[in-house]
């Protein structure tokens, strides 16, 4: 979850990214998040990473926080996730259809 807070005058739409690792990707119910002036709003943001950015079960990340006008704001976060390589069989697969 995070929480964003308008402190401008007018009414702006943050955005939140992850704009140095474009392997990751951001999930959000809104997202840019329309806030009025002054108002504030906490709301869940997940981040999709695959398996191989984690070491020993953290990877360090930028969140980009931006309005598009005069906020723009880089908060570091870390990200918790699974230890070691995939188990097998867990490991995605492509499905071919064949003619027969």
């Amino acid at each position: 979850r995070i929480k964003i807070v308008n402190r401008a005058d007018a009414a702006r739409s943050f955005t939140v990214s992850v704009p140095d690792e474009p392997e990751l990707g951001i999930v959000a119910p809104e997202n840019p998040l329309p806030l009025a002036a002054g108002e504030a709003q906490t709301a869940p943001v997940f981040v999709q990473a695959p398996r191989s950015v984690f070491v020993d079960g953290r990877h360090d990340i930028v969140l980009r926080i931006t309005d598009g006008a005069a906020f723009d704001e880089r908060v570091p976060y870390r990200l918790l996730g699974p230890f070691g390589p995939a188990p097998a069989g867990d490991e995605p697969s492509e499905h071919r259809d064949r003619e027969e």
